[in-house]
This record gives C-alpha cells, structure tokens and sequence, in this order.
C-alpha cells in the first residue's frame, strides 16, 4: 500500500512538472514573441510558439529522472551513440508511413495534389522542423521513456507497450475532430511505438519517427495534425473525400492511418518476435 501510494504521488508530481514547466514555457515565449488573445493553431507565428513551448514538458521528463528516480538518461533508453544516424532512421521511417498515406489517399481518389509550393522551404520551414522535433521528443521522453520504461521493469512487456499507448490516445482527447477512429488510431500509433522503443531501446530513433510523422503531416504535406494544427505545406493536398482523409483531425482520424499502423505493428512485432530483443519479457 505506502509503494502504491509512492508510485501514486510520484505520478501526480511528475504531472504537476509537466503542466508547470510547460505553462512557464508558454508565458515565457508569448512575452518574446508577442501572442495574443487571438491565439490560433492556422497562425504559424502562434503554432511555432506552442512547439517551441513543449521544451517544458520535456525538461520536466529529463528533470523527473535525474533528479525524482535518481537515474541517468540512459534510463530512458536516451543514448549518445549513433543519435543522428539513429534520428534519421526513426524521421525516414515517420515520413515513410505518412507519405504512404497520401499515396493511398490519391490512389482511391479521395486527394489530389493541388500545387507544389518551393517558396515553403524558407527559414519558418526549418523554424517547424525544430519545433516538431521538440514537441514529438517531448510526448516520447515522457510516454514511451518513463511510462513504458518503468512498465517495462515491474511487468511484462505487453502491458508495458498497451498502458502508455492508452496514455497516449488520451493526451489527444480535447483536440478538435477527436472520434472513435482518431481515439484508435493513436492508440495503435502509440502501439507502433511502443513496440518500437523495445525493439530497439532508442528513444531518439521513436522520437524521430514520431517527428517526421508530425512535420512531413504539416509542412511537407499541409494536413492537419491531430485535430491541432493546419498551415500550408511544401505539396498541397487537397480532400476530395473529407471524412475519408480523417476530417479536422487529419489522417490519424482516417481509416486509411489504422491500415498502415496494423501492418506497422505487424511488421515491429514479427521483427522483435525473431529477434528476440524482449528479453525476461519476451511474450507479448
């Protein structure tokens, strides 16, 4: 019972760090960049902000381990070795899956490519790019590092892979166009990582695909992204079939998403199932 009560508490501090540091972060960059009481998540001055801002919720990861578990970064499976070929793997793999998407998307006719814009690729583009990177690491230090890392070590690596996943789906739930299927989609897009991070014990390569899945969403396509954010992309794609390309909460809301992310999932587990990287926990 007082472990229980430990584990409770040190859950609710880890939450109020979080939201702390990350209204700090909000109120920090609003004052430099001047945001206003007509804050939009289409003003790409005001998205910028809220990315560069989840910078709070990642100290709050960093500073929970170092400082409340008492572990070094490695904990989180946070390596130095190889971390921008590792990077890079995970951003090709994210921009792979939502470029299939659109693949699909225009296969079945329900997108077409409404123009190419190279103007795009200007200093705000690479302003997203970092943005994206901070704000996807983020939700992965505190998902996927301390969630499924501390699951990972009291029980077996099925729970440890579908709790975080259902954290996951849950952070998502206040944003616009949340349904059934977009409540599905990211809880098997949190599978996806799930698995992932045990397969290969990187954070960075989960976070990179989870960054490419965000930036290539927004910038290279000009989809929504969770219902959250929606600017103009290096290719537009225009929907010809609104509620097939996912509605207000984009592709993660469409039907397509749970295709790609099963066979994802398939993939990973067929993967790590002969590799065996699960290791004490090796049934699934």
């Amino acid at each position: 019972m007082k472990k229980s009560l430990k584990i409770f508490l040190g859950f609710l501090f880890l939450m109020g760090l979080v939201v702390g540091l990350q209204i700090a972060s909000i109120v920090i960059l609003s004052l430099i960049f001047g945001l206003d009481a007509n804050f939009t998540m289409t003003n790409e001055r005001d998205v910028l902000v809220f990315l560069f801002a989840t910078i709070g919720q990642l100290l709050a990861s960093l500073i929970f381990v170092k400082f409340i578990l008492k572990k070094n970064f490695s904990y989180i499976w946070l390596k130095r070795e190889k971390l921008l070929e590792n990077f890079s793997l995970g951003f090709f793999l994210g921009f792979l899956q939502i470029s299939l998407f659109v693949i699909l998307a225009m296969i079945f006719s329900y997108a077409q490519v409404k123009n190419i814009n190279f103007n795009r690729i200007d200093l705000k583009f690479f302003m997203f790019l970092i943005g994206f990177t901070i704000q996807s690491t983020s939700e992965e230090f505190l998902v996927r590092g301390i969630f499924t890392r501390y699951l990972f070590e009291k029980m077996k690596a099925s729970y440890a892979v579908l709790i975080p996943a259902i954290i996951f789906s849950l952070l998502h739930l206040f944003n616009g166009g949340y349904t059934f299927l977009s409540a599905l989609n990211t809880f098997l897009v949190g599978i996806f990582y799930g698995i992932l991070i045990l397969a290969c014990k990187n954070i960075l390569l989960v976070s990179g695909a989870h960054s490419a899945w965000n930036f290539s969403m927004s910038l290279i396509y000009g989809l929504p992204v969770s219902g959250q954010v929606k600017i103009e992309g290096l290719i537009g794609i225009e929907s010809l079939n609104v509620n097939a390309m996912g509605g207000i909460y984009g592709p993660e809301g469409s039907f397509l998403v749970t295709i790609i992310e099963c066979l994802s999932i398939l993939c990973a587990y067929l993967y790590i199932k002969k590799r065996g990287f699960y290791g004490k926990e090796s049934s699934l």
